[in-house]
């Protein structure tokens, strides 16, 4: 597993990550952005507070997407059971 120096909102962080530096960097500029865009909202509270507040808009977006990702598969599993059913009325009758 590759280790990584990085930084991260001005704290130096080392760690091991089985995880490309492109995704890594992808990574980073996401947190960075998002606690931009909360830190440009003029409230003037803590960077730990910040970081929490970081966190927890990541970790909704995230469940989002895997509620997205549920409805998804639910949605082709019935398509798939609807195709089955056609194939087995189609060679039924003939």
């Amino acid at each position: 597993m590759p280790g990584y120096t990085v930084t991260v909102l001005g704290r130096e962080l080392s760690f091991q990550a089985n995880v490309t530096e492109d995704r890594l960097q992808r990574v980073i500029d996401l947190v960075e952005r998002r606690y931009a865009q909360l830190e440009s909202q003029g409230r003037t509270i803590g960077k730990e507070r910040l970081l929490i507040y970081v966190a927890l808009s990541l970790a909704d977006e995230c469940l989002q997407h895997a509620d997205e990702m549920e409805k998804i598969d639910h949605r082709v599993l019935q398509l798939i059971q609807t195709i089955d059913t056609a194939m087995h009325q189609t060679l039924e009758s003939a």
